[in-house]
């Protein structure tokens, strides 16, 4: 009897090895940059931030300065720097969403800004990195202080991300210029502008993404800053404080075009769009290396529709569906904004009181957006 036991615990184990062993995906690398292959065919699991995300957090913007949205948004540990428009200015927020001071207005005067292209932090100097399009990089202290050009660097900077004291990693409006100093591709370079590293060249099945405002495919890390390019392929680099290393490449079909990205903890999302058949969602495993891919909305309902917030089914607390433009790891945090029409639109279609978030209730068609801040569980360093 004893036996026969032990004989149905060893055939009950390795039932349950073959089953573990067949829903697990290998991670697929070459020269240990991991290979995401996207599914040319929808797949059955859903895509979900599950186990991700610990509580969502709801900060409206006061109203005691106006605007209609937010093209750009810094984070330090005490302050939120809003970035309205490119002529708007820029507009200080302590982390509770209550408005402190507007600064960098525009005009051309010492101090004045003339089309901002992106907004961030140096959180240790206390100091905040405004690049023009058209004009030098300019740099504030916390209080609003205007301190004056970043004028080592030539103006074709599009945004900067200070990695650690004496490095900058640096994104210009061009690429591929290897021997004209008036312009920069991606690099990263000390302060004072000594050149560290660059990658201006990138191989045929790459390009450099770049937009007329803050290249969008960028993903803030703890200890670097992610960019993607473009191509048959499409790979993320990461810029750390001595060199620029590929860390994903990404293989679509060619119909798909990656919109944007950000990942959490255990996985890479992947916002695609297709012409043919709409938008979709990706998820990669970093542990296992498995892909799910969801065509999230038809491309007759897409076309037009500018009234859909578009996400990531909101599993956490129910509210809107879940796309994050902005990471914070050092904060531990994803963000997004919410306009009011996002907010209206909600409350239009859930009439129960019980159902809205505190944050909402105020809401009015002319108040500012509201910031959602996404706690992640436990971020990866």
């Amino acid at each position: 009897m004893l036996q026969n036991k032990e004989v149905s615990c060893c055939l009950l184990f390795l039932l349950l090895l073959a089953v573990s062993c067949k829903n697990k995906t290998a991670v697929d690398t070459v020269d240990g940059v991991h290979q995401i292959n996207i599914p040319a065919q929808n797949s059955a699991e859903r895509v979900s931030l599950e186990g991700e995300i610990s509580h969502v957090e709801y900060i409206p913007l006061d109203n005691k300065e106006m605007f209609g949205f937010i093209v750009d948004l810094a984070v330090s540990k005490d302050y939120f720097f809003v970035h309205a428009s490119h002529m708007a200015g820029v507009f200080q927020y302590d982390r509770s969403g209550k408005f402190i001071r507007k600064f960098a207005l525009f005009g051309d005067a010492p101090g004045e800004s003339n089309y901002i292209s992106g907004i961030s932090v140096n959180e240790t100097e206390q100091k905040l990195y405004l690049p023009q399009l058209y004009k030098e990089t300019m740099v504030y202290s916390f209080d609003g202080e205007y301190l004056g050009y970043m004028d080592c660097f030539p103006p074709t900077i599009h945004y900067v991300h200070p990695l650690k004291e004496d490095v900058l990693a640096i994104f210009g409006k061009t690429n591929n210029y290897e021997n004209d100093s008036t312009h920069i591709g991606t690099g990263l370079y000390t302060p004072k502008g000594k050149l560290i590293v660059k990658k201006n060249k990138f191989s045929e099945s790459e390009y450099y993404v770049s937009n007329a405002a803050r290249p969008y495919l960028f993903n803030i890390k703890k200890d670097a800053v992610e960019m993607m390019t473009g191509g048959k392929s499409d790979t993320i680099f990461a810029y750390k404080s001595s060199s620029i290393t590929p860390r994903y490449v990404v293989n679509r079909r060619k119909e798909l075009a990656i919109r944007s990205f950000f990942d959490t903890p255990n996985y890479v999302y992947f916002d695609l769009l297709s012409q043919q058949s709409g938008l979709y969602y990706a998820q990669y495993s970093k542990k296992t290396g498995k892909v799910i891919l969801n065509n999230e909305i038809g491309v007759e309902l897409l076309s037009g529709n500018f009234s859909l917030k578009y996400g990531i089914e909101n599993t956490i607390d129910y509210v809107m569906p879940i796309w994050p433009k902005w990471q914070y790891p050092k904060e531990n945090i994803l963000l997004e904004a919410l306009s009011a029409a996002d907010i209206e639109q909600y409350k239009s279609e859930h009439p129960a009181t019980k159902d809205i978030p505190a944050a909402f209730m105020n809401v009015d068609e002319d108040s500012n957006p509201v910031l959602v801040v996404y706690h992640l569980v436990n971020m990866k360093k």
